[in-house]
């Protein structure tokens, strides 16, 4: 836009000098014995340091015109015109699970109950009470229990025990009015039980009339110790446990017969059955292993400002907020790595500890949970535990264009927790990525541009020094410079002139933050000492560094705005034009 009215001012230029020229040789008298070309040096100087052209101003440049966005891209405004780096994406899933338990079968024998004998009826009577009791433990076992399992405290099964009891000896029975009861250990849980863990069932003669007797009761799991950590079955390197629980059957019986002789007698004898038991569900010091996850987030469709590899941020706060479903019914710990990764290479210092030692404790409690890590501490959503990482900006520094991110989460079982056996658990996790362009004394942007289209504005002329000059105002608070060493002169094949020094004088001083803009001079001085090297100037590269300077942690906006006003082109020496 600059070049364009460059090149009216000077076409204009040209032609009032050119005209001035023509009609002062056409009022003078001279000698046509003179051969003009040989004899006289047609050369003539015009100008001197009073020659400029005024080429104008440029219109309020917005950021949204120097940070160009589409959707998609990575780069976006809120609500409110402030621009965000904003990114949001799956990482992979966290899963875990730990084995069924299976405690094996078992049968218990128990000795023979004498319900009555024939000394019972002494003295002719028919009918007599009696009450006996037998007891044995209820032996089994469960192997290759799964290492997460440290400790058990409870068990759950749904597994029937089967009691059976067998008719022994001869009696001439009339009539039974029994009442057995199991009496099981406290460690197993019996659906049913009454509060000291018995069962009682009645028992007749027409339930022995076929030589034994069946009753099933539901063994709904198996407790271990008090409920206080350590007082559970320890499980040790050999993976099993062994359990030996006394049972005690007691028949109360009155039994009455038809006749008795010497010898008679009634026996019980009871066998506790209980099939294979598949645990559904432990209680204890339970610590699953979750695998390590490694996802990587790609960073894209960015300004060119921020891609450049020159380019360093320093952001006020960076947010990277996790968002996970923790499964679970306990605590777990994540500690991680988050890198940079530039061309499929890892980005020198991007690697960024958190958790563990480095950070506060991350951690994610049963059910939904929102992390955020940011450079301050806070920022986070209203719901989310915010983790101060103080080197966060580390990450971002030199924009990745992919952040690696390995996560190692830890199960925390400080006390008893319970978890389905068998059962697969995942930790769902995903992340937004939000980076407020709120910058940091540290900042430093590189951008680039070239200024091109310049070869018509002083080929006619010969010059050896001009000077651009320019008034900015400026609202970005970003303060900018040009150094000599980013000025390259270019000619028409794009390639740089040599001849040609650079020297820039004054900065573009950073707005600060308001709509007032804050003004500045700015000169971009070219010289040569070789006749015809201006001329051939066509375009000029720029390497614009922009810097937060003293104003810092100030948001950048869309309508944030610079100005080149009262721009002219200064030919300091004049210009040479010859009528040769």
């Amino acid at each position: 836009m600059t070049s364009n009215k460059m090149k009216r001012r000077l076409a204009g230029g040209q032609t009032l000098l050119l005209a001035t020229l023509l009609l002062g040789s056409a009022t003078s008298c001279f000698d046509d014995s003179y051969d003009l070309k040989k004899d006289i040096d047609m050369t003539i100087n015009v100008g001197g340091e009073h020659l400029a052209f005024p080429v104008g101003s440029t219109e309020k440049i917005t950021l949204d015109k120097i940070i160009e966005i589409e959707e998609g891209d990575d780069l976006q405004t809120d609500a409110n015109g402030a621009y965000h780096l904003l990114k949001s994406g799956e990482i992979d899933d966290i899963t875990t699970d730990v084995k069924t338990i299976t405690v094996k079968a078992t049968d218990t024998k128990i000795d023979p109950i004498e319900v009555a004998n024939s000394t019972d009826f002494s003295g002719g009577k028919l009918t007599t009470e009696t009450s006996n009791t037998k007891s044995k433990p209820i032996e089994t076992s469960a192997d290759d229990i799964d290492e997460a399992v440290k400790e058990i405290y409870s068990l759950t099964t749904s597994t029937p025990i089967k009691i059976i009891l067998e008719k022994g000896g001869e009696m001439n029975l009339a009539e039974l009015d029994a009442t057995v009861t199991i009496q099981f250990s406290p460690v197993m849980q019996v659906e049913g039980a009454d509060e000291n863990n018995r069962i009682t069932f009645p028992l007749n003669e027409r339930d022995l009339s076929e030589g034994s007797y069946e009753h099933e009761v539901n063994l709904t799991g198996f407790v271990f110790g008090d409920g206080n950590k350590g007082n559970g079955k320890v499980i040790g390197e050999d993976h099993r446990i062994d359990i030996s629980e006394e049972v005690t059957v007691t028949v109360d019986a009155k039994v009455t017969v038809s006749s008795v002789q010497a010898g008679d007698e009634l026996t019980l004898t009871p066998t506790i059955h209980i099939e294979d038991m598949t645990i559904t569900e432990a209680s204890g010091i339970v610590e699953p292993s979750l695998d390590e996850s490694t996802s990587s987030m790609e960073l894209n469709n960015l300004p060119d400002f921020l891609e450049n590899e020159e380019t360093q941020l320093d952001i006020t706060n960076p947010i990277f907020t996790f968002h996970a479903y923790n499964p679970l019914d306990i605590d777990v710990e994540i500690t991680g790595t988050l890198s940079g990764m530039k061309n499929g290479t890892l980005i020198n210092g991007s690697e960024v500890q958190i958790g563990g030692e480095n950070t506060e404790r991350i951690i994610l409690h049963p059910g939904d949970n929102t992390i955020s890590l940011s450079r301050l501490g806070n920022g986070g959503p209203e719901e989310s535990q915010n983790i101060k990482v103080e080197d966060l900006n580390n990450l971002i520094q030199t924009i990745p264009d992919k952040v690696n991110v390995t996560i190692q989460p830890t199960v925390i079982c400080d006390d008893y927790f319970s978890i389905k056996l068998g059962s697969t658990y995942t930790v769902d996790c995903n992340y937004d990525i939000d980076v407020p362009l709120s910058f940091g004394s540290g900042l430093n942007i590189v951008y680039e541009e070239t200024i091109d289209d310049l070869g018509g504005d002083m080929e006619d002329f010969d010059v050896y020094e001009a000077v651009l000059t320019a008034s900015v105002d400026n609202t970005i608070p970003l303060a900018m410079e040009l150094t000599n060493d980013n000025v390259e002169v270019l000619d028409g094949a794009g390639q740089k002139i040599e001849s040609v020094t650079v020297s820039v004088t004054g900065d573009i001083k950073a707005g600060d933050g308001t709509e007032q803009p804050v003004n500045s001079q700015l000169d971009i001085n070219l010289k040569t000492t070789e006749k015809g090297v201006l001329n051939r100037l066509d375009a000029i590269r720029l390497k614009i560094t922009a810097k937060s300077g003293t104003t810092t942690d100030k948001q950048l906006y869309e309508s944030q705005w610079i100005q080149l006003k009262d721009i002219k082109l200064k030919l300091p020496k004049g210009v040479t034009v010859d009528m040769n």
